[in-house]
């Protein structure tokens, strides 16, 4: 269980870092730094989650994994391009 925990954890610093390449835009950033501090902060809050609802500990990779398919729908938001057709009612409605 632990071996798979910790896998799970190495994704999800590589997933930070993928989100922080495609989301820094023209910004400088580090993003294996950026990985680390969101990874760091993201089990504390798993930490203190598991506290709360004892039951999680035992799902903590799969918690991780959820974690990973979220941030896989923002990186897929930031990879394609926005096509928008402007007319009257979308302008009125904005």
């Amino acid at each position: 269980m632990e071996k798979d925990t910790e896998i799970a954890i190495r994704q999800l610093w590589l997933t930070y870092k993928q989100y922080g390449e495609l989301s820094k835009g023209k910004k400088k950033l580090d993003t294996s730094e950026y990985a680390s501090s969101c990874v760091k902060g993201f089990l504390e809050y798993l930490d203190s989650a598991c506290e709360a609802y004892p039951s999680w500990k035992a799902n903590q990779p799969s918690i991780i994994y959820n974690e990973i398919r979220i941030l896989g729908g923002l990186i897929e938001c930031y990879d394609r391009p926005v096509h928008r057709e402007t007319s009257n009612k979308t302008r009125w409605c904005l």
